[in-house]
């Protein structure tokens, strides 16, 4: 199922940029690193209800107003139970000092046929709501360290 959410941020594309090559401990919400290396986030699905998930990152590409990296969350615990969901944060250029900044990609629904039935029903709402809701804690996570980052600008 595809899925994606997008946010304008009032920041400039060249520090955010910034922000995220400096790796996820920049970006990514509530980022944990376990002994083992494995990193994990929380996202909030539904209202208070939150889930660990494994934060697997691919290589970061960015050009002239674009950055993309790819992202896949994974849960935790009892992943077979949950979606995984697989895409990019990507990041774009705007007039004026803002970048848009999204999440786009896609899950499969667990549990084969009974699970397609139920993400028709509810779970594609609370799968856009997560993602939505870790994306604004990306952005509120990026905010500061971009606001250093211009603040120290010549």
């Amino acid at each position: 199922m595809f899925a994606w959410s997008r946010l304008e941020l009032p920041l400039p594309f060249a520090c955010l940029v910034e922000a995220i090559r400096d790796g996820p401990g920049s970006w990514v919400p509530e980022l944990r690193e376990e002994p083992a290396g494995r990193l994990l986030s929380t996202v909030m699905v539904g209202s208070g209800l939150q889930r660990n998930v494994v934060v697997s990152l691919g290589r970061l590409e960015a050009g002239d107003g674009w950055l993309i990296q790819p992202i896949c969350l994974r849960a935790a615990e009892m992943d077979v139970l949950f979606p995984v969901f697989a895409g990019e944060l990507q990041a774009a250029r705007l007039p004026d000092a803002w970048t848009e900044l999204a999440l786009v990609g896609s899950y499969e629904p667990p549990l084969g046929p009974v699970g397609e039935l139920v993400d028709r029903v509810v779970m594609h709402r609370l799968a856009r709501h997560a993602l939505a809701g870790f994306l604004a804690r990306t952005g509120e996570r990026v905010g500061p360290a971009v606001r250093t980052q211009a603040a120290a600008l010549p």
